[in-house]
């Protein structure tokens, strides 16, 4: 056999999503006394299959049931999103994480309670943080995100449609809140202008993207 044959092998790759949740979880429960300690306990009592083992590496692990929080108190409610929206924001660093991202419909529940934080003055910093979230999905989620957002989920005009019958100063009623959802307005405008270059230079969306690292 030829000493220069070369052979590809497809290697599984953990995404970061997941990646960043147990780095997280392991700190939190190496700490009894953290807040979060007995949500992310009761996560893995709930684990029953192969001893408790983890195996939900290509999804979104804990973030339905902690950004749906179901609570009875509401500062616990507002502390589980709070953190769920903060892993999700460090975890999606490139368009793999963002296809499972997607896969969950994340972005359409966001999207869809972004209105509740609008009129509710008390949600002003998970407000913040949610349009924090939308801006770091639409940049590092690349040419996917931008396609599944702006051309499926109509986030332009969902934008516009969130501005355009209110007084902006009673939605955003600081000058950081209304000039972060300024630059996620421009990000998105950006974001159309190239996949509409993209689409003028005849370039193909790729749809195609697989759970594997190619390796030599």
């Amino acid at each position: 056999v030829s000493t220069t044959t070369t052979h590809k092998y497809n290697i599984p790759m953990l995404p970061a999503v997941s990646a960043v949740f147990l780095a997280k979880v392991l700190l939190i429960l190496s700490k009894p006394r953290d807040d979060m300690f007995g949500q992310m306990n009761r996560y893995f009592l709930k684990l029953a299959d192969y001893h408790g083992a983890f195996q939900d590496c290509f999804g979104l692990p804990a973030f339905l049931s902690l950004y749906c929080s179901s609570s009875e108190e509401l500062s616990r409610c507002r502390a589980e999103r709070h953190w769920a929206l903060l892993s999700l924001k460090d975890g999606a660093v490139d368009e793999f994480c963002y296809k499972i991202i997607s896969q969950h419909h994340v972005p359409e529940l966001i999207m869809s309670s972004f209105d509740s934080l609008v009129d509710n003055p008390d949600s002003k910093s998970e407000l913040y943080l949610t349009i924090d979230v939308i801006e770091t999905l639409l940049q590092s989620g690349g040419t996917r995100a931008a396609n599944h957002l702006i051309k499926r989920q109509g986030l332009l005009s969902w934008l516009h449609g969130t501005v355009s019958w209110r007084n902006t100063s009673s939605i955003f009623p600081y000058e950081a809140l209304r000039c972060r959802f300024q630059k996620l307005v421009t990000t998105a405008v950006d974001s159309y202008r190239c996949i509409r270059n993209a689409r003028d230079d005849g370039t193909v969306d790729d749809d195609g993207l697989e759970f594997y690292e190619k390796v030599p």
